[in-house]
């Protein structure tokens, strides 16, 4: 079984073109997972992923945004 790779708060803000405070805002929504290996919380690769296919983060990253 291949291990998941995981990323850091600020790691996966900076992936995902936001805030640190917008992915604790997000997840208070409901809108991302965390999980919490060792007590610290991480998102997975498969996440962020998830997430680069979906609104809010596709009209933030996406170069083609003209708005």
């Amino acid at each position: 079984m291949e291990t998941q790779r995981l990323y850091s708060i600020p790691q996966a803000a900076r992936i995902l073109g936001v805030t640190v405070r917008t992915l604790y805002d997000w997840h208070k929504a409901g809108w991302i997972n965390y999980v919490r290996p060792g007590g610290r919380n991480k998102v997975t690769k498969a996440e962020i992923e998830r997430l680069c296919g979906q609104s809010p983060v596709s009209t933030i990253s996406s170069p083609d945004n003209k708005s």
